[in-house]
């Protein structure tokens, strides 16, 4: 189900932008710099970006989608959905902050837009994220400044800011990552999802998580211990102090960061098995 975040043959950029301090411009250069897709700037103004032609809109496209990368201000969001599923996408990497974070309005937005998202089959990732990078597949779609070299190492976190040290370092250090992926908000996939999914991805030997809240931890906990079966897995949880939790605020609206403390003050740990570890 998560494929098309990762492997899209086709893919959109909403919010595309020939401005060059603009978050959808460099969603669309980082594409530009590795993708091997066919890709596609949507801009309602249309004419070029970045040397490709930019389309109004998705239905302008004329052709299937797999994946939309969404920069666009969040009131415009919830009836994309529609639109994504027109032109056969079922998946949508929700950039674009001004969500739960933002207080009642903004969860109420939030769950609007996951609402029409499960009615056109759309899974989402964000929103008030970075973005997902896949080295090995040359794609990069993200407003990060860079992807990092090819690797083993899947990595998963809530935070971007700290994909993009990790980056950086991965560099410094020579190593690489099969894939990194910035959750944000995690209105709709979730830590498990993407812990299944690397668990079973050929190019991912090992899996490093950060997370600063879990809507789901049960289901977070079986997961784990699954993949660690098969993979060795480092995880560490923010947010955990008085000054983590306000960092953490920036994801998570107020009721799930208290709701998430409380159930962290219970043990979820769960050991490797001695195959996983060797």
């Amino acid at each position: 189900m998560l494929d098309a975040f990762f492997s899209p043959s086709a893919v959109a950029v909403v919010g595309a932008s020939s401005r060059e301090t603009s978050v959808g411009h460099a969603i669309l250069r980082n594409l530009l710099d590795g993708y091997g897709g066919r890709l596609y700037p949507v801009n309602p103004k249309g004419g070029e970006i970045l040397g490709c032609k930019a389309y109004e809109s998705l239905a302008a496209i004329g052709a299937p989608v797999d994946l939309i990368v969404v920069a666009i201000p969040p009131r415009f969001i919830p009836p994309l959905m529609a639109d994504a599923a027109a032109v056969g996408c079922k998946a949508a990497i929700i950039i674009s902050a001004g969500f739960a974070e933002m207080g009642p309005d903004g969860v109420a937005l939030q769950n609007q837009m996951v609402a029409a998202a499960r009615d056109h089959s759309v899974r989402l990732i964000g929103p008030n994220c970075l973005g997902v990078i896949r080295p090995g597949a040359g794609l990069n779609a993200s407003f990060g400044p860079a992807a990092p070299p090819a690797g083993r190492i899947g990595l998963l976190s809530q935070s971007g800011a700290l994909i993009t040290g990790i980056i950086s370092y991965a560099k410094a250090e020579r190593f690489g990552l099969s894939a990194a992926v910035s959750l944000g908000a995690k209105a709709d996939v979730a830590d498990a999802e993407i812990v299944q999914w690397l668990a079973g991805d050929d190019q991912t030997r090992s899996i490093a998580i950060y997370a600063e809240a879990f809507p789901e931890p049960r289901a977070v906990y079986e997961t784990l211990c699954a993949a660690a079966r098969k993979k060795p897995i480092v995880a560490i949880k923010g947010g955990a102090t008085e000054a983590g939790a306000r960092a953490a605020s920036s994801h998570t609206s107020p009721d799930r960061r208290r709701r998430t403390r409380r159930r962290s003050r219970r043990p979820a740990c769960c050991r490797p098995t001695a195959s996983a570890s060797s």
